[in-house]
This record gives structure tokens, C-alpha cells and sequence, in this order.
């Protein structure tokens, strides 16, 4: 078998469909009520916006914008920016920080990937960030690629495994399978005909920063609840495994492939 003759868009389809469905809008509506008004960026965002080429543009698609902190930061870089997503809740909290910063240049749709994308516009960069947990990525990549004039950046969880996920493996709790990564991404590209580029950004969680072992169990319990003793064993011969705390920091890092390919009217 060579590898053109594996079809990644219908490997892709069948990997998600056996490991769960993404998350409803009903739960990112729920979340939108624990925002806050503190728009900051943090180490993602900000690793993110700063390797965004907007050279040359005017406009802005924000695929998936969420809350608004990233969509909120390019808006004050660009004449136009235009956020969709399909928590009608997120979308109130972007307009809210909108109007609270005085930023009048951002307008907003709701939207999912699976809806009629013909009123969506047209802009010189689209955008889809952490976003993409996708039934259909070949779907969705086509859909992006429609949508961009001059450039598209797209990040995907390296691995397909956020750190709560694996420690649950770590300490044996539970074996949660991991989301379809970044490389189905790159492969699908490949095999529309683009030429996408990779990069990382990787970014901290709540359990990164600990001064000593015991601090990062102390971290990992308030995460996760009370340990068994078996757990409790499994996660310090982890612990002991790694053999620095920059290690352990390092192994449970949210690691993000940063990915980006000429749009379809350059």
C-alpha cells in the first residue's frame, strides 16, 4: 500500500465517530457565563496573533471566535473583522467586550460548520482557532479554504489529547482515546491539493508551574479528585519517570500545530 492510496478524509470521519462527538452549543453557552471581562490573550493568544501575517489585508473571518479575547486583538489590527460561532452566549459576551473597548469594527454570526456558509463573507484571512473538532474535517477545510482570499491559519491539538486526558491514562483511571491530531489535518490538505505549512505553539494548563513533585500531585488531585493508592502509585512513578518538573511541565503541555496555507484568491 502506498500512501496515496489511503483516503485521510474518511480515516478522519471514522476516528471521530469512535471517539465521541464534539462538544453541543448548549455546553459552550454554559461556559460563556464563567467568562470574565478580562479579555487578555494569555500564552496561546498571544503566540497565535503574533504569527498571523496580516500584511496587505483588510478583513478578518474568525471561524469558531468564541468569547472573543483573540477576535477582539485582530480587530484592533484590522479595518474588519467578522466572528462566527455557534454559541449564541459567546457571541453576546464578544459584543459585550466589543462595545465595552470601543470597538466597532467586529460584526458576528451565528453559525456552525454543518449550516449554509453562502452569507458568511468572503475575507483577505480566515481564522479557525481550536476550533475544528469537526465530524467532517475535509468538510471543514473546504469550507475554510471558500472563505479566504489570502491566507488561512488553523491550530489542532497535537496528539488529540488535552492534560486532564492523560493523566486519567497515567494514573489508569480511565482510557480515554485520544481526538483525531493534526496530522489527518495536514494530510487532507495535502491531498486537496494544498501546500500547507506547520508550526507549534504550546501553551500551559492548570497543572504546569509546580515548585516540587508533591505541588504537582497536589495540582493533579484538585483537577481530578481524590486519588486511590493505586492511582495515587501509578502517577509517582510518572512523576519519577519524567525526573524534573521541567519535564513534567513539558509532557503535559497543550501542544498546538499551528497550520496555514495560501487562500483561493491570491
Amino acid at each position: 500500500m502506498r500512501l496515496t492510496d489511503l483516503d485521510f478524509a474518511q480515516m478522519y470521519r471514522q476516528h471521530m465517530a469512535e471517539v465521541g462527538r464534539p462538544k453541543s452549543s448548549e455546553v459552550w453557552d454554559a461556559r460563556a457565563a464563567e467568562l470574565g471581562v478580562d479579555p487578555r490573550l494569555g500564552q496561546y493568544g498571544q503566540a497565535l496573533v503574533d504569527q498571523i501575517d496580516l500584511s496587505d489585508c483588510q478583513s478578518l473571518l474568525d471561524v469558531g471566535c468564541g468569547g472573543g479575547a483573540i477576535t477582539l486583538e485582530l480587530a484592533r489590527r484590522l479595518p474588519r473583522v467578522h466572528g462566527i460561532d455557534f454559541s449564541a452566549k459567546m457571541l453576546e459576551h464578544l459584543q459585550q467586550l466589543a462595545q465595552s473597548q470601543s470597538i466597532h469594527n467586529v460584526t458576528c454570526q451565528l453559525k456552525s460548520w454543518e449550516d449554509d456558509w453562502h452569507d458568511v463573507p468572503v475575507c483577505d484571512v480566515v481564522l479557525a482557532s481550536r476550533s475544528t473538532a469537526v465530524m467532517d474535517m475535509e468538510q471543514a477545510l473546504t469550507q475554510l479554504h471558500s472563505k479566504a482570499r489570502k491566507r488561512v491559519y488553523l491550530t489542532s491539538l497535537v496528539g488529540g489529547q488535552f492534560a486532564d486526558a492523560r493523566l486519567l491514562n497515567i494514573i489508569q483511571r480511565k482510557r480515554v482515546e485520544p481526538l483525531p491530531g493534526h496530522l489527518y489535518v495536514i494530510n487532507i490538505l495535502g491531498q486537496m491539493g494544498l501546500r500547507p505549512t506547520l508550526d507549534y505553539i504550546t501553551s500551559t494548563n492548570r497543572y504546569s508551574g509546580a515548585r516540587d513533585a508533591q505541588a504537582f500531585i497536589d495540582l493533579v488531585v484538585s483537577g481530578l479528585g481524590p486519588l486511590s493508592a493505586s492511582e495515587q502509585a501509578h502517577l509517582l512513578r510518572w512523576v519519577d519517570q519524567q525526573g524534573s518538573m521541567a519535564a513534567i511541565d513539558a509532557a503535559i503541555a497543550h501542544q498546538w500545530a499551528l497550520i496555514s496555507w495560501c487562500g483561493n484568491k491570491v
